[in-house]
């Protein structure tokens, strides 16, 4: 997961120029776990067949994709993430 982090995840954050955002939230850190289950919510939303988001997840039994990682997302919850991303956008700046 370190190698990970330090190799794909931290250059995108970057790249995006959202590398100091998670920080200046107070979040210590940001990791694969997050985007794993944010990936397989998302293929939930969109109608990915289940076992096509088991195999992308590399989970050996389908209940730990659905118990696990799949989350129900309603408007509050979108509401919820669509301020967290406007917080993360490059272009807004922090105040301390």
């Amino acid at each position: 997961m370190d190698n990970f982090r330090n190799r794909v995840l931290n250059p995108v954050l970057k790249k995006l120029k959202i590398d100091r955002k998670p920080k200046a939230m107070g979040i210590k850190r940001c990791g694969n776990y997050a985007f794993r289950h944010m990936n397989a919510t998302v293929m939930d939303e969109i109608g990915t067949p289940l076992k096509t988001r088991q195999h992308r997840l590399g989970h050996a039994q389908i209940e730990a994709t659905m118990t696990h990682y799949t989350h129900k997302v309603d408007a509050d919850d979108r509401k919820a993430a669509e301020a967290i991303g406007a917080m993360l956008s490059p272009t807004v700046e922090l105040v301390n």
